[in-house]
């Protein structure tokens, strides 16, 4: 059954949330309780109010956590012929990415409104190695990991283009301009948190540096971009003040080009569905 439901011209067309919210099943009590009180369904709605794209969103709470065997095996992107339990990790991963509508069909037992020019998402589960609350902005980290999962040729763009972001600010402003400088984990970790600008990335309390390309995703969903990055070296030790122009010009260039990546990311789903 569906249990709230709004429905708005755009962004966001139809979000709605299936099953049964007072009974565990793929999502636990904590996040139940959230979806039982219609401010966080209208937080999560105007939470993508700014999103440059139209989404269909459906957080679908399967019964026993069990997610139904497709109908055959093209429906999803990774192969399965079983029902699964969504709790059972890593299983779970067979799972993440895109869907044949019909599959989403016998899920949501409908087809979303003008799905053909929406970004199509249900969300199952709020697993993973970190379990956070399924705050609005969490909804939108989760659509990301499942659209970066399904478009491989975008997501091989946008690490390899993360990874030399990294690793460059981290030899810039730990460096001291010594190109041959290797880069440690805790440099590159700090030097993240340094230019974020969700709270995630600015306390530097990420599961991993990869983790602040998703962050990155999902403020644009949430934004409508990619906040420019910040730019304070003042507390590091022996910072190269002379360097900060050179930083300042390499922040901007890579702001940029990671808008331009995600709005690519989601221009290319634009009728596509997506399971997570």
């Amino acid at each position: 059954m569906r249990y709230f439901e709004i429905i708005a011209e755009s962004p966001l067309s139809d979000f709605e949330i299936h099953g049964d919210v007072h009974t565990v099943g793929s999502f636990d009590n904590t996040d139940l309780k959230a979806m039982r009180n219609p401010k966080w369904v209208e937080k999560v709605h105007n939470a993508f109010s700014k999103t440059p794209f139209k989404f269909n969103i459906y957080i679908v709470n399967l019964p026993e956590a069990i997610i139904p065997a497709p109908d055959n095996q093209s429906h999803v992107r990774y192969r399965f012929d079983n029902a699964m339990n969504v709790r059972e990790y890593p299983s779970i991963r067979r799972l993440i990415g895109q869907i044949a509508p019909e599959y989403a069909q016998k899920i949501l037992e409908k087809l979303p409104p003008d799905h053909e020019n929406s970004i199509n998402v249900l969300l199952v589960e709020n697993e993973g190695d970190n379990k956070i609350a399924l705050t609005p902005f969490i909804v939108a980290h989760r659509v990301v990991h499942s659209m970066l999962a399904a478009n491989y040729s975008i997501d091989h763009i946008i690490t390899n283009e993360f990874w030399n972001f990294s690793h460059r600010l981290t030899n810039m402003i730990f460096g001291k301009g010594n190109r041959w400088h290797i880069a440690k984990k805790e440099e590159i970790l700090e030097a993240l948190a340094l230019v974020g600008t969700t709270r995630a990335q600015r306390t530097n309390n990420l599961n991993s540096a990869g983790e602040f390309v998703i962050e990155m995703g999902a403020q644009y969903l949430i934004v409508g971009r990619i906040k420019p990055f910040r730019n304070d070296f003042s507390r590091i030790d022996d910072f190269n003040a002379s360097q900060q122009e050179e930083i300042d010009k390499f922040l901007v260039e890579f702001n940029n080009k990671f808008n331009e990546l995600f709005e690519e990311l989601f221009k290319c789903e634009v009728g596509n569905f997506f399971l997570l």
